[in-house]
């Protein structure tokens, strides 16, 4: 789901891989849309924070990527020592700590090479709840610095044009082929008809006086 995928265990069956086909899919879509907007969504709030404290200063693109990469940082450091730790109680193995750092990087950025990993057969209750709350924030905090990160490069191609998603809605173009839209000369009344079986025609006008929306009434 998290698309992590050490490589220490992989399903061999026809049964296992169809649910990693059908199910396994299915979560990725729903991992990856949750975890594009969850970067944007604290984001907002800190900076909210920051406006109110009257520091509006440390919203600049580059102390803002500054901020959450160093955040980031700190989080996979403390990933790396409960680690090595873990390690050390559970295997009774000592690590070197930069491998548990490599550990911790290759876990948050979903690479897992698989050159580390959790054993299965020490894993207990616990571990199940620490684990992913660990690994899920550093996802969260690797959203939120590339966020800001992409925030930063693109100040420095300022650009008035429209984006394309601006310039998508503005298009006077159909979504479907079978939607056809109608403007007046004015442009205050635009009609959408769409063409149902046996030639049969619904349509939806909306009527717009002077910027003011009257309402919006479907004829059948």
């Amino acid at each position: 789901m998290t698309t992590v995928g050490y490589g220490n265990t992989a399903p061999t069956t026809d049964g296992g891989r169809a649910m990693i086909f059908t199910l396994g899919f299915l979560s990725i879509l729903l991992f990856a849309g949750i975890l594009a907007n969850a970067g944007g969504v604290v984001t907002a709030i800190v900076d909210d924070g920051i406006d109110r404290a009257n520091l509006s200063k440390l919203n600049r693109p580059w102390a803002s990527a500054l901020f959450w990469g160093s955040m980031y940082y700190l989080w996979m450091v403390l990933i790396a020592s409960y680690y090595q730790w873990w390690q050390e109680d559970r295997l009774e193995d000592t690590i070197d700590y930069a491998d548990c750092y490599w550990f911790s990087y290759i876990s948050t950025t979903t690479v897992g090479l698989g050159d580390y990993y959790l054993e299965h057969g020490v894993i207990v209750g616990q571990d199940l709840l620490v684990w992913p709350l660990l690994f899920l924030f550093g996802f969260v905090l690797l959203s939120s610095f590339l966020t800001k990160i992409a925030e930063f490069l693109a100040s420095f191609f300022p650009s008035d044009k429209p984006t394309f998603a601006e310039n998508l809605a503005d298009a006077d173009v159909p979504l479907f082929p079978c939607l056809k839209r109608h403007h007046t000369a004015r442009g205050g009344v635009i009609e959408d008809e769409v063409e149902g079986d046996g030639g049969d025609e619904e349509g939806a006008v909306m009527k717009e006086d002077g910027g003011d929306e009257e309402g919006a009434v479907v004829e059948e």
